[in-house]
């Protein structure tokens, strides 16, 4: 002032003012901290008023993350928006607290980390610090790789093969692999014979190989017997088809190999020395086998039954052995573009069946055409009905005179006698 003041010590006057506060803590658990994909999971965030005023206009912002589904949500106080995150609690009395409760799914992918921080508050919070909770969880994953097998890429039909299978959890983070199963099922080009596992069982009706877990690093294995059927679908499918883990990888669940049955064409053909014999002549039949490729033909057996209007003389094979009683030619082995030779002698007999057949019965391989599996010739016996008749010119003749007997023959057929020898006596 422009005057001069003696007294200074009443030249000053303050006043203190107080502002309320509240330290609002938050506080965040999760319920399962390695669930796996798919699971429900449940975040609670419990917000407390630690004083030394009640708060109001509370507001705790808590976002669902990415790595999570919004399923619904509780709260013992306010409301709780999972579109904003925000939950509304209002007030909240000194030394007061409340929970929220968010109930999620967890996804393969994406953030797992979930904050809750302190988003508004009518009261001075005088400690920053505990405003922001947060947790994360780790989703159990693994990546399961099936890879399969077979002994003999080429096997012949009705020799055993093994399918084997292995089944491999790869994790490097000690996380194990829990109730895996595996769908094998043998395709209508095999018969089931046998199984073996290093782990869990397998049904062969369904297919299923059911393991209760693999270790991380570690393979689990099994070996299928099968016996090779002449036709149907011959490829072998293994597939991961179910495991408690999430699997990001799955271009290495499934597995399979197909075998191919080696093919040729065996042709059969028969001929016959003399389509029309006589009775009691000789009848050589040939029999022909050719193997037309493109496979070597292996356990080659085919039939030949002389029939009762032949008595069998002898039969000459050039390959394999011929059993004269049940007329099985047993070839064997016959290269591709090879043909065995059977030759059988017979006699021709006064009555009986007068066709013969060749077919094939079996082989390793499977033949494309059946076709020519098979010939059947039919001969043709000559016979003829001879009539005899006798008469006389004179039945009454008187002693002296001469007669004359005529005597007749007539074939009746069916066949001529032509060239013949007929003798009467």
């Amino acid at each position: 002032a422009d005057e001069y003041d003696p007294v200074p010590e009443n030249n000053i006057s303050s006043a203190l003012i107080t502002l309320p506060s509240a330290d609002i803590g938050l506080s965040k658990t999760v319920n399962e901290s390695f669930p796996n994909v798919g699971d429900t999971i449940a975040f609670s965030v419990i917000a407390i008023n630690n004083g030394p005023d009640d708060a109001s206009g509370l507001i705790v912002k808590d976002i669902i993350p990415p790595g999570y589904n919004y399923l619904s949500s509780t709260s013992s106080r306010g409301t709780y928006d999972n579109t904003t995150g925000l939950w509304d609690i209002g007030d909240l009395n000194d030394n007061g607290q409340t929970t929220l409760d968010l109930f999620v799914s967890v996804n393969s992918v994406g953030d797992t980390m979930n904050i809750a921080n302190v988003e508004f508050l009518d009261q001075e919070d005088p400690e920053a610090a505990n405003d922001t909770a947060r947790e994360a969880i780790i989703p159990r994953i693994v990546d399961l790789a099936v890879n399969k097998i077979v002994s003999n890429g080429t096997p012949s039909v009705g020799s055993d093969i093994f399918f084997a299978v292995e089944v491999s959890n790869l994790n490097t983070d000690n996380q194990r692999a829990n109730n895996i199963t595996i769908l094998d099922l043998l395709p209508d080009g095999y018969q089931f014979q046998t199984v073996s596992t290093s782990q869990g069982t397998y049904d062969p009706t369904t297919g299923n190989w059911i393991i209760n877990d693999i270790v991380a690093g570690a393979t689990a294995r099994m070996t299928i017997g099968a016996k090779v059927l002449s036709s149907g679908d011959y490829e072998n499918v293994a597939e991961i088809i179910k495991a408690d883990e999430f699997d990001p990888n799955t271009d290495n669940n499934k597995s399979s190999v197909s075998v191919t049955i080696p093919t040729l064409d065996i042709s059969v053909n028969k001929t016959v020395n003399n389509n029309t014999p006589n009775i009691g002549e000789n009848v050589i039949f040939t029999v022909q086998v050719t193997n037309n490729g493109p496979a070597d033909a292996t356990s080659l057996l085919v039939n030949d039954v002389v029939k009762d209007g032949f008595e069998l003389i002898q039969a000459n094979p050039d390959v394999g052995s011929y059993d004269q009683v049940s007329g099985n030619w047993t070839i064997g082995n016959l290269p591709t573009s090879s043909t065995a030779t059977l030759s059988i002698t017979t006699q021709l007999t006064a009555s009986g069946d007068y066709s013969n057949t060749i077919e094939l019965v079996s082989l390793d391989q499977v033949d494309t055409d059946p076709s020519n599996d098979s010939k059947t010739i039919t001969v043709n016996p000559l016979f003829s009905d001879l009539a005899l008749t006798k008469t006389v010119d004179k039945t009454n003749p008187v002693a002296g005179e001469t007669v004359t007997f005529n005597v007749a023959i007539e074939n009746l057929g069916p066949s001529t006698t032509a060239n013949s020898n007929i003798i009467v006596n």
